[in-house]
């Protein structure tokens, strides 16, 4: 009932009876273990009673109900009334002042409705990739060499097709790879902490696996060196 200001009558008119009521300001009331908050009361309302209310602003209620419902139900219709101008061919020198600020609340509503759908959709694709066990490190499948590869170019294009960023059906799977692969990209670029400047490319699973190789081999070495000094 909060859009009836505190102190403002409210009248309904039924047939030939005619009920009225106000609200009532909060007064921070208590009865027992009852408090009693603002509230839309009746002219002849019984004021604190053990409950949540008495039986005339009962009726109320009922009354008040059914007018924040057709409230509600008038908005809705309004707002699907309202053209869509995200598609609209008008210029934005010719829309007035309501208009223009409809049409960005439109494209903030389109926005976060493609960004909830990304979202879903990434989290979907990582799943899939994960089930299936794709990898794109071709580095020990594939001699890189510098300039034009097209060895490599042929294997990206299988992978690539392995993800539908061909296909023609939904394209919007093209652009959801290409963006994966830019982020995956930029998250291994390395950058000289003082000046800023980019310095290359770092696979840190890559340098990972070949650290522990090594200190394997360190390791295999120290243990077969000592098992000769051991036989001497």
């Amino acid at each position: 009932m909060a859009f009836i200001p505190v102190g403002t009558s409210v009248e309904n008119a039924e047939g030939s009876a005619s009920s009225q009521c106000f609200r009532a300001g909060d007064f921070e009331a208590v009865k027992c273990t009852i408090s009693y908050s603002s509230t839309v009361r009746r002219m002849n309302c019984l004021l604190p009673v053990q409950g949540n209310r008495c039986s005339p602003c009962t009726q109320l209620r009922r009354v008040l109900k059914s007018r924040k419902h057709g409230r509600e139900e008038k908005e809705r219709k309004t707002k699907e009334n309202i053209p869509n101008y995200l598609h609209s061919t008008i210029g934005h020198t010719k829309m007035s002042r309501h208009e223009l600020i409809t049409k960005i609340h439109q494209q903030k509503d389109k926005i976060t409705t493609l960004q909830s759908e990304i979202d879903k959709t990434q989290r979907k694709f990582q799943r899939e990739v994960s089930s299936r066990g794709v990898t794109l490190d071709f580095c020990q499948t594939l001699e890189i060499d510098h300039g034009f590869l097209p060895d490599v170019v042929k294997e990206l294009k299988n992978e690539a097709s392995k993800r539908e960023m061909y296909s023609k059906v939904d394209l919007w799977k093209n652009y959801v790879g290409l963006l994966f692969d830019e982020i995956k990209v930029k998250s291994d670029l390395v950058y000289d902490k003082h000046s800023g400047e980019l310095i290359g490319y770092c696979n840190l699973d890559k340098v990972g696996n070949q650290i522990m190789n090594f200190e394997r081999i360190m390791k295999d070495t120290s243990i077969t060196e000592t098992d000769a000094d051991i036989a001497k």
